[in-house]
């Protein structure tokens, strides 16, 4: 990741480059020699000096090897009795001070850069201790976590104890300041005092459960401090950023340096000095490492000792400096990691064994049903696949499949009446009628033709009115008489009166095909949707968007960082104001968290990029308290993810 300890590193190196210009284009080029351990072993400095300087890149997105600049500067020292001056105080070459000063810029790089990630892990341990710290169910749920590692430790001071006094089990376990001093290894406070300290504040709650509470906000206030500490030490190492000019060269190389070895020190022989001594106890020594993260930097000294030097030191001296400087970033970085190892949370087996106890006896038991029902599940998830794929068959694919034909024309059955079959049953009545018409009455043509047109619109009154006179006389006329024919007539024109009301039908559904046709698929293509946008949203729940799953965490860090801002303005001119070492610090290790959330915003629209930009003006230690507040405002009216919702805002 790309962080302001980069950004930082390359304007030095181009404030380097400005300075040394001359001697870059100076710089002896040679097609035969390229590497600068073998330029070393001849008799030209300038062309060890050269390549040297040229294997130290510091223009690139990663920071360079210590390890390399390392031995280049062993090289030098190595070979500065016989080819480089270093014998006045404020000896040499220009070229000289040049790859120096690259040494100087590539180390204070990766030191300001570790101090830096230092600070993350502290946040989060701090961050997990909040957590617990005053909530009695956490405190409880600590307890439980920590009770095998507990248990462990009060066996082997007890086996230790034993050994040391020939003491039976018995006899030290008697004793209540063996357990709680094996169960609590890291109080600070006596028995006695706790439980003075319970009978005034906190007469309800137990001696255990107080002694939880202590070492909980021991390990607390100890991170907080060490945190505190490295975020000083990180706002020391901007705000004393190494500023080179050429006339005060040599004073600015070694000004860099000694922050340097200041910066180091308490984690270097101060830590060593009161941590590794054989004649101090486990208590004391860790006495002595509380001791050491409680103090305060001493800021103002190592600010007077850098603006004040007088005499500074040769090329061959600041590059011995240099050396050791390397040698101790490792020194300091396992000490650092010592002091964490002391407070940090449980480890993942501590906090999670609870769980995966848990998880082990359901899985156990549901493995033991789902074994014992093996049979009813394959056939329960056999037809739970086949009603699905029916489903998408019969109820989704052939439905549109149809809708489809409908729109083609491919599909011409839908009907419940031919049109030939309706115009047959037509006519045949028409004859019928008029047959009967000619028997009773001798229609002439023309009468003949009105009634055709009249049985078309649907009048049968000749025929009615011989019905009516028939039915005077059912049994004779139905075995002498036209009752039969009349009837039969009658049937014939219920029979062409249905014909018509299914062809008026037979329209109706053909007008109306393609609604039917996708009133069909719509329940099933409804049910679907409504699937899929269940699970979609579950998933959505589950993973959030790009932006809303960082939307939380980039507010609470802006929220820090506008208080901080506020803090630092109180009782001060605004437009004289600047952070100091521990602020500044502080506030670069918030942002170096939210150039890590920044990392997950879409790079859409410029979004990452703008935010960035947003992150740089706060970082800028040019800007006035006043000027970065007004950054603020114009990052929450600018982004909306900075603003919370109103659900948030409630809870």
């Amino acid at each position: 990741m790309n962080t302001f300890v980069n950004e930082h590193v390359n304007q030095l190196n181009n404030s380097l480059s400005t300075v040394f210009q001359q001697q870059q284009e100076e710089c002896i080029q040679s097609d035969n020699v390229f590497d600068p351990e073998t330029a070393s072993k001849q008799d030209d400095p300038n062309l060890f000096l050269t390549l040297a300087s040229q294997g130290i890149d510091l223009s690139q997105p990663t920071l360079p090897n210590v390890q390399t600049v390392k031995k280049y500067l062993d090289l030098y020292t190595s070979s500065a009795a016989k080819n480089l001056s270093s014998n006045g105080p404020a000896a040499g070459s220009p070229l000289e001070w040049a790859f120096i000063a690259k040494c100087s810029i590539a180390v204070y790089g990766v030191l300001l850069d570790r101090v830096l990630n230092s600070t993350l892990p502290l946040s989060e341990s701090v961050s997990y201790w909040n957590s617990v710290y005053g909530s009695s169910l956490n405190e409880i749920y600590y307890a439980l976590q920590t009770t095998p590692v507990r248990v462990i430790s009060l066996a082997m001071h007890t086996i230790n104890t034993m050994r040391m006094t020939q003491l039976g089990l018995g006899s030290v376990l008697q004793s209540s300041d063996h357990i709680i001093s094996s169960l609590f290894p890291n109080r600070t406070r006596t028995k006695a005092a706790i439980r003075h300290s319970l009978e005034l504040f906190s007469p309800h709650r137990s001696l255990l459960a107080q002694l939880i509470h202590e070492e909980i906000g021991h390990k607390k206030k100890m991170l907080e401090a060490l945190r505190t500490q490295q975020a000083t030490r990180l706002g020391l190492l901007m705000k004393m950023t190494p500023q080179f000019t050429l006339d005060r060269i040599s004073q600015d190389i070694e000004g860099c340096v000694k922050l340097m070895e200041f910066v180091m020190e308490p984690f270097t022989s101060n830590f060593n000095n009161n941590s590794n001594s054989n004649t101090l106890s486990a208590q004391e020594q860790q006495q002595n490492i509380d001791n050491t993260i409680t103090t305060s930097l001493n800021v103002q000294d190592v600010t007077d000792s850098i603006t004040n030097i007088l005499e500074p030191s040769s090329p061959y001296q600041i590059a011995c400096r240099l050396s050791n400087t390397i040698g101790d970033l490792s020194v300091c970085h396992e000490n650092l990691n010592t002091v964490h190892e002391l407070y940090q949370p449980p480890s993942a087996f501590v906090r999670y064994w609870i769980p995966a106890l848990g998880l082990y006896i359901a899985g156990n038991t549901a493995t033991t049903f789902v074994f014992n029902r093996k049979d009813a599940l394959l056939t329960w998830f056999h037809e739970l696949g086949k009603t699905a794929c029916d489903f998408a068959i019969n109820w989704i694919w052939e439905p549109v499949l149809k809708v489809w034909e409908t729109i083609r024309l491919k599909d011409q059955r839908l009907g419940v009446l031919s049109k030939e079959g309706l115009k047959s049953d037509l006519e045949s009545l028409e004859r019928m009628v008029v047959q009967f018409a000619n028997d009773h009455y001798h229609l002439s043509e023309i009468d003949a033709q009105q009634l055709i047109a009249n049985v078309r619109d649907g009048d049968l009154s000749v025929v009615l009115k011989a019905y009516e006179n028939e039915i005077k006389h059912p049994l004779k006329n139905a075995i002498t008489g036209d009752l039969i024919q009349t009837l039969l007539i009658q049937v014939q024109k219920t029979k062409v009166d249905v014909d018509l009301a299914m062809a008026a039908l037979d329209k109706l559904l053909k007008s109306n095909e393609l609604n039917f046709a996708f009133l069909a698929v719509a329940p099933s293509m409804l049910l679907t949707y409504a699937s899929f946008s269940w699970l979609k949203n579950i998933y959505s729940r589950r993973t959030g968007h790009q932006v809303g799953k960082i939307a939380q965490p980039i507010r609470e860090v802006m929220r820090r960082v506008e208080r901080l801002f506020n803090l630092a303005s109180v009782d001060v001119k605004p437009e004289e104001e600047q952070l100091d070492c521990k602020s500044h610090g502080i506030l670069l290790c918030e942002i170096h968290l939210l150039r890590i959330y920044a990392l997950q915003l879409p790079r859409r629209h410029s979004i990452r990029d703008y935010f960035m930009e947003d992150l740089r003006d706060l970082e800028n230690p040019k800007l006035t308290v006043a000027q970065k507040l007004n950054v603020v405002t114009r990052m929450n009216r600018s982004w909306n993810f900075l603003q919370p919702s109103r659900k948030e805002t409630l809870n």
